[in-house]
C-alpha cells in the first residue's frame, strides 16, 4: 500500500512538472523585443488604456512608432519609445500584445487615408484595418461584447464597433458592410 502512495505521489509530481514545463514553453515572452505600434495610441501620462477613448489623454503615440517592451504580466504590458525613451503601461495582459504591436512596421496606406489615420479619424469607405489603425481597440464590438475579452481576429469579425468619448460614455458606432465602414453615428 505505502509503495502503491509512494508511486501515485511520484507519477503526479512529475506529471505536475511536465505540465509546468509544457506551459512555460507554449508562453513566449515579447520583453527586450523591439516591436511597432500597430495603431495610434492614446496615452493619459504614462497610461494607455485597452481602447482608445476621446477626451482621456492627449498625448499619441502614432501608428507604426518603435518601441521596445520591458516587462508584461496579467495586467499590463509595458514599453518605451525607442526614439526618446519615454515609458509607459499598456493596461492590458501580455496574451494580447498582437491588438497592440507589429514584428514590422505598419501598412501603407494611401495618402488620404494616411491623413485621416494620423488625425484618428473615421469614415465612410475606410477598411476595418484602416479603422484599428487610426482609432484602436473598439471599447465593444457589440452590446454586451467588451473587445477586452476577445483576440484581434474575432473584433475584426464583427460589424459594429462602439468606441467611448470616456469611462462612461459612448462617442460613436462604427457600422461596417462586407468589411467596408458603411455608416457611422456620433452619439452625443
Amino acid at each position: 500500500m505505502k509503495k502503491l502512495i509512494l508511486i501515485m505521489v511520484s507519477l503526479t509530481f512529475i506529471a505536475g512538472a511536465c505540465v509546468g514545463s509544457a506551459f512555460s514553453a507554449e508562453k513566449s515572452s515579447n520583453v527586450g523585443k523591439e516591436a511597432y505600434t500597430r495603431t495610434n495610441l492614446k496615452a493619459n501620462g504614462a497610461e494607455i488604456y485597452f481602447h482608445n477613448m476621446e477626451k482621456i489623454g492627449k498625448e499619441i503615440i502614432p501608428i507604426g512608432t518603435a518601441v521596445v517592451v520591458t516587462a508584461e504580466s496579467k495586467k499590463y504590458i509595458k514599453f518605451y519609445v525607442a526614439n526618446d525613451g519615454k515609458q509607459y503601461r499598456l493596461k492590458v495582459p501580455a496574451s494580447s500584445y498582437s491588438k497592440y504591436f507589429v514584428e514590422d512596421s505598419a501598412p501603407v496606406v494611401n495618402r488620404y487615408k494616411k491623413d485621416a489615420i494620423g488625425d484618428m479619424r473615421v469614415s465612410t469607405g475606410m477598411t476595418k484595418q484602416e479603422v484599428y489603425m487610426s482609432r484602436g481597440c473598439p471599447a465593444w464590438i457589440a452590446l454586451g461584447k467588451k473587445s477586452y475579452f476577445y483576440t484581434l481576429d474575432q473584433i475584426l469579425d464583427s460589424d459594429n464597433w462602439f468606441y467611448n468619448r470616456d469611462k462612461r460614455k459612448e462617442e460613436m458606432v462604427v457600422h461596417f458592410e462586407n468589411g467596408i465602414v458603411s455608416k457611422i453615428k456620433k452619439l452625443k
